[in-house]
């Protein structure tokens, strides 16, 4: 993937994911925020000096990322959790299937554990998808 269509998707992704912020007491709700979901190859080279010798994004451009990986691009404070709703894993638990006060305590543990105090929850909504709906948004919002 080109870094041109990287840095696209990345601020694709960013404008249009249907994604929760929680915890953020000290990002204002209007600032610009890009949110690195790439590998790590992309991620140097969208963050690294580029080809007509520009600045990549850097952090006071609002970089975040997902997933720290074994090249850390940014500084832990940039770090952001998630969750999802669709099949989880080790590393990115389900919100599907679980109680309000259950919920609560994932976000919580979540938060707690990013450095930049953020854990995004992808819903999957959109087209093609299944809604986020019933008991499980019921749960969501009382959590």
């Amino acid at each position: 993937m080109s870094r041109n269509l990287s840095v696209r998707a990345v601020l694709a992704l960013t404008a249009a994911a249907a994604a929760l912020g929680f915890g953020v007491e000290s990002t204002r709700a209007d600032a610009r925020m890009t949110v690195m979901y790439e590998a790590d190859l992309s991620v140097q080279e969208m963050t690294g000096l580029q080809p007509d010798g520009s600045p990549g994004l850097a952090v006071h451009d609002g970089l975040f990322r997902q997933l720290q990986t074994m090249v850390p691009v940014l500084p832990p404070d940039r770090l952001v959790e998630k969750v999802t709703g669709g099949v989880g894993d080790m590393r990115t638990p389900t919100i599907r299937g679980r109680s309000a006060t259950d919920l609560a305590a994932l976000f919580r543990a979540r938060i707690d554990s990013a450095g930049a105090r953020m854990v995004f929850a992808d819903l999957g909504l959109g087209p093609g998808s299944d809604a986020f709906a019933g008991a499980d948004s019921v749960n969501l919002h009382a959590a």
